[in-house]
């Protein structure tokens, strides 16, 4: 049975190698069948978007892995609890140290969003 190549030709498909690792998935099923690309960057914005974490979540997520490896078995909520309780044994010194890099990780956000916005603005004009 061979193929005829011309009946992909209506899914736009390239009649070359493509990496289909690379490619993204259609959303069609999520704007009602219309390829509305407005909601289209919507949604990719919110995905994009980095939302501001707070000083324990930052070490929540530094420690987690390395009592994941220490006790392969143990439940996320085992797992929640011992590292709360270091959360709670760091001196005021240590929790300041991940007070700043939230700090400073929510102002890199913001300048990020300031450019985003910046270059969304600039495109737009040059189309009107």
């Amino acid at each position: 049975m061979s193929i005829n190549v011309d009946e992909f030709q209506c899914y736009r498909i390239p009649n070359v190698y493509v990496q289909w690792y690379d490619l993204e998935p259609t959303i069609h099923w999520l704007t009602g069948g219309n390829s509305n690309s407005r909601q289209i960057q919507e949604m990719d914005q919110k995905k994009k978007k980095i939302r501001s974490t707070s000083a324990y979540a930052l070490f929540f997520r530094e420690r987690q892995s390395l009592e994941k490896r220490a006790a392969p078995y143990a439940t996320f909520g085992q797992i929640s609890q011992k590292i709360a309780r270091q959360w709670d044994s760091l001196t005021e010194e240590e929790k300041k140290a991940y007070k700043q890099r939230c700090e400073k990780n929510r102002k890199t956000s913001i300048a990020n969003a300031v450019e985003e916005k910046a270059r969304q603005l600039l495109t737009a004009s040059k189309f009107q």
